[in-house]
């Protein structure tokens, strides 16, 4: 094999190794990527269901206050 050809193959062994660590990369981001959408859909979630439950105290606190303004008429 001529001196060309080696470096050719060496260089297609360098292309191929640096291919496989971007596979795995992107691989690696990919699942951390979605792990975290997975979290911020489930935090979304439960902020959502945290200020209906606020906004249902906040409202019985106003019911209550008109309650107790009339018993003391």
């Amino acid at each position: 094999m001529g001196r060309r050809v080696r470096r050719h193959h060496g260089d297609l062994r360098n292309l191929l190794r640096e291919h496989t660590e971007l596979k795995s990369r992107l691989t690696d981001t990919s699942t951390k990527f979605e792990s975290s959408r997975k979290e911020v859909l489930t935090l979304t979630d439960r902020i959502k269901i945290f200020e209906l439950e606020r906004d249902e105290h906040l409202h019985e606190k106003d019911r209550l206050q008109e309650e107790l303004k009339r018993t003391k008429l």
